[in-house]
């Protein structure tokens, strides 16, 4: 049953045929006969019996009770009639034959694309399946190490906040991205106005192109030069510390993306280091250093006067340089002794300045 099969009401069967051929209606219940009689003649050539009803109504041949004779003659007669007969008598006045929506081929094939769509249905839900457990898997892996690599971070950042020196992370272009706790404290800066400014802007002028240059370098944009990374920084309080700058490059999949450095101030070295030389230089008794080669790489006055030679001069220069062959040799062989011992000697020598009279020493 139709729960919203709705009835028309019509006033033939002739305007019931022609409801169904317009569209006006889905279907008409009408007589076999009368259907096809109309249907030809009207030429409703697009309609089709669809099915029949519960209520038959078959045309029979009536006979009086009282001639039993003729009934059994016309059964008999009706009986000997050939179906082929039979049916071109009803193909006659009844042209309309019933056949289903689909052939059997029809529903075959039907039944094989549901079959198949079915199937692909099937496969695509599966693979889908299978698919969101492989995202959900890789989700969760890539989870997992976003979590390890904050943590790593976050005991990076932890780290370099227990430092004494200045750590930092500047963009390409020098912009800051990131200062330890340090930088905050020995600059006397607010970290909100440290961070997002270059770390040029902090070096005394004639320092900052040196700076810039240095990024450059470590970023691959020009040849390494040699020479100290030494910079002044202004601070807070308008005070000037000497830095030593150290740096690295950020690298993320092969690029460069940035730098990561260590600034150490070493005013307080310089300056120990600038007493240490006038001290030296202030001492009445000749004082020299040489390295492993014998050359003289520094001496203070005393050293000068009693060789007669300007700093310019001796810089570089070895024994054999400056005094006779003999002496040179009995030099060489005292200091290796000393390289080689680690020991301290302290004799009496004889030495012969150019130009000048032998002294003992």
């Amino acid at each position: 049953r139709i729960a919203t099969l709705q009835e028309i009401t019509v006033s033939s069967d002739v305007e019931a045929l022609q409801a169904v051929a317009f569209g006006l209606a889905d279907a008409a219940v009408v007589d076999l006969a009368v259907a096809s009689y109309n249907i030809d003649r009207l030429g409703l050539t697009g309609l089709k019996v669809a099915g029949y009803i519960d209520y038959r109504w078959d045309l029979r041949f009536g006979i009086r009770k009282d001639w039993p004779v003729l009934a059994e003659l016309f059964d008999r007669a009706l009986a000997d009639i050939p179906a082929e007969v039979k049916q071109s008598w009803r193909h006659r006045w009844i042209s309309l034959e019933h056949t289903d929506i689909l052939s059997d081929r029809e529903l075959k094939i039907a039944a094989g694309v549901f079959g198949l769509l079915t199937l692909v249905i099937i496969w695509a839900l599966f693979w889908n399946r299978l698919l969101k457990r492989r995202v959900d898997r890789a989700t969760t892996q890539l989870q997992q190490a976003l979590a390890s690599a904050r943590q790593s971070e976050a005991q990076l950042r932890e780290l370099t906040d227990t430092l004494p020196q200045t750590v930092f992370e500047i963009d390409p272009d020098g912009t800051i991205r990131y200062i330890n706790h340090h930088a905050v404290e020995w600059s006397g800066y607010p970290p909100e106005e440290i961070v997002s400014r270059k770390i040029q802007d902090f070096l005394l002028p004639e320092d900052r192109p040196v700076m810039a240059q240095r990024i450059r370098i470590l970023l691959g944009q020009e040849p390494d030069t040699p020479g100290e990374r030494i910079y002044r920084v202004r601070r807070a309080d308008g005070s000037i510390r000497q830095v030593l700058g150290y740096a690295r490059p950020i690298r993320r999949e092969g690029e460069v993306i940035g730098l990561r450095g260590v600034l150490v101030d070493i005013s307080d070295r310089l300056g120990l280091e600038l007493f240490v030389d006038q001290l030296f230089d202030a001492l009445p008794d000749p004082v020299f250093v040489r390295d492993r080669q014998h050359r003289w790489i520094r001496f203070n006055q005393a050293f000068c006067d009693l060789i007669g030679k300007t700093p310019e001069e001796l810089r570089g220069k070895s024994d054999f340089d400056l005094f006779p062959e003999e002496e040179a040799r009995h030099f060489w062989r005292k200091d290796d002794e000393v390289f080689d011992s680690g020991k301290v000697d302290l004799t009496v020598e004889t030495i012969t300045p150019p130009g000048k009279p032998t002294r003992i020493l």
